[in-house]
């Protein structure tokens, strides 16, 4: 619980820092819908490009694209790749956050989302999303939540399904 606290607060933290002040600095896509339906499409060609099949995946992309209203919302600083991989922990607490190649502005609930895997098996969801508030952190929608996490695990797959592919068909220098 300790650990799940720290990383929210880290991400509150990057979260609150001010956009105007990196401006110039970061990538940033028009607005946060915009910016979602560019990955949504990215997202669905790569799919698309595996030739695979399944119904659920379908239905997550669905969706998603029937959903992108709730990804309207503020640009924060984001990291673009939140996860424990690329987070130093020492004891119970974030000693460094790595790996910022897609930093850039964008929705909070990104990141977010990102991390609700990660932060349900670290502790109980609810309690990282109060520490996140309890930082600064302004905590999009429900909703929204909902669909970034939708969002995040959709594209995980669609990249884990891409690595097993280039397995079976023996593309090591794709993995």
């Amino acid at each position: 619980a300790a650990v799940n606290h720290s990383v929210a607060t880290a991400l509150a933290k990057l979260h609150t820092v001010s956009v105007d002040r990196m401006k110039g600095t970061l990538r940033s896509v028009g607005t946060t819908r915009q910016q979602a339906t560019q990955w949504l499409t990215e997202s669905r060609a790569a799919w698309e490009g595996l030739k695979a099949s399944s119904a659920i995946m379908d239905a997550g992309f669905a969706w998603l694209a029937e959903h992108l209203p709730l990804t309207e919302g503020d640009h924060v600083v984001m990291h673009g790749d939140f996860g424990l991989n690329n987070i130093l922990i020492d004891g119970d607490a974030v000693s460094a956050v790595l790996d910022w190649e897609f930093v850039q502005t964008g929705h909070a609930g990104y990141d977010i989302g990102y991390f609700h895997c990660m932060a349900t098996a670290l502790g109980r969801w609810e309690d990282f999303l109060a520490s996140y508030e309890q930082a600064g952190g302004t905590l999009p929608s429900p909703e929204a939540l909902d669909f970034f996490i939708l969002f995040s695990n959709v594209r995980l797959a669609t990249m884990v399904w891409q690595g097993a592919t280039a397995f079976e068909l023996h593309q090591f220098n794709e993995l």
